[in-house]
């Protein structure tokens, strides 16, 4: 198993990051891989920009509990809450500048963690997420099993948001359902995409592309044992 780490600072978003990546599989080549960017969107934060994806943006879902709420080929599961707005020690808009719906989870109203199940697999996840804390956690499963997982590290500052995509590179990595983990208040994520096809080429972070991921850190990435959706735990580095 490969273990990469990559350090860098940017002053954009006024933020470190350190990315430690840890391969799922023997071969490097067939790994889910990340990098960052989108398109920024009046008042509602940012979105994906890769080709083919579908979006969630949660402007057309109801208020109050997210399980049970569906959108295209994703159902939603658990204990999370679709939101407006902050609220002070529950929740903080994903940025400054989405006054949209997000989906959050962590406080006690909304303790977690959600799964987001996909009736097909996928080859790519993008999720805008904002005041990122070390106790945020994404896990990556196939057909019930254990794929990866995405560690943050923040500080929960409002200041702290990004754009991350996720590409799978081999049908080993694909994947059709996303938990959400948070152990405390709170875990905010809007405009979740996903792509179904896959690409004949797909983008593969470069050493020169990951010291870029501005405005959080993607503290870990790692196979790890699956946890229950009943019991979410803080994500230990």
């Amino acid at each position: 198993m490969s273990i990469q780490t990559v350090s860098g600072l940017r002053s954009v978003l006024q933020a470190a990051v350190v990315i430690a990546a840890v391969s799922a599989v023997a071969a490097p080549a067939q790994a889910i891989t990340f990098n960052l960017g989108g398109i920024s969107v009046p008042g509602e934060g940012v979105k994906s920009s890769v080709a083919g994806s579908t979006t969630i943006d949660f402007n057309g879902a109801p208020l109050g509990s997210s399980n049970g709420y569906t959108s295209g080929i994703a159902s939603f599961l658990g204990q999370g809450s679709i939101v407006n707005g902050t609220v002070e020690g529950r929740y903080i808009a994903p940025s400054p500048d989405d006054i949209s719906n997000y989906l959050t989870l962590g406080a006690p109203e909304e303790p977690g963690p959600v799964s987001i199940k996909f009736n097909s697999l996928l080859n790519y996840l993008g999720v805008f997420v904002g005041s990122i804390n070390n106790f945020n956690r994404l896990e990556f499963y196939q057909n019930g099993s254990f794929v990866h997982e995405a560690l943050f590290a923040g500080d929960g500052s409002p200041n702290s948001f990004v754009y991350v995509n996720f590409f799978s590179q081999g049908s080993t990595d694909l994947f059709d359902e996303v938990r959400l983990f948070s152990s405390e208040a709170a875990f905010e994520v809007d405009n979740i995409a996903y792509r179904t096809e896959f690409p004949s080429t797909t983008p593969v972070p470069t050493p020169a592309l990951l010291p870029g991921l501005i405005g959080m850190g993607i503290a870990a990435y790692r196979k790890r044992k699956p946890q229950s959706l009943a019991q979410p735990e803080t994500a230990n580095l």
